[in-house]
């Protein structure tokens, strides 16, 4: 609470796009998983009428979570992850600033309306 983004988390939350940790508890200042991004741009995308949210089977080239599959999967089919010139097959890896930005940008090319 009292922190520069403690409107923003509590914005996102309240409409279902970040979770968080459990009981209530987030980690704005930790670092950020490939499959903790895309689960966040496909909420929003949910949020913003961009997408049904439909469960997908999971593609084999991705290692995620159970809980990101449906997330990494509709990150895939809508072009998110093709040809970033990194390895993306460990979706539970930590994303670098330039993976951020690019998978940021094929966001608003790709789904953003």
């Amino acid at each position: 609470d009292g922190l520069w983004y403690s409107d923003a988390i509590d914005w996102a939350s309240a409409n279902g796009i970040v979770n968080g940790y459990g009981d209530g508890k987030f980690g704005p200042t930790d670092q950020i998983t490939r499959e903790q991004i895309m689960a966040i741009l496909n909420r929003y995308a949910a949020y913003k009428n961009w997408t049904d949210g439909t469960a997908l089977p999971m593609i084999p080239q991705y290692n995620c979570s159970v809980w990101a599959e449906n997330n990494v999967n509709w990150a895939d089919m809508n072009g998110l992850l093709a040809d970033l010139g990194v390895d993306v097959y460990d979706m539970t890896a930590e994303a670098d600033r330039a993976e951020i930005a690019a998978y940021f940008t094929r966001f608003c090319q790709n789904v953003a309306e």
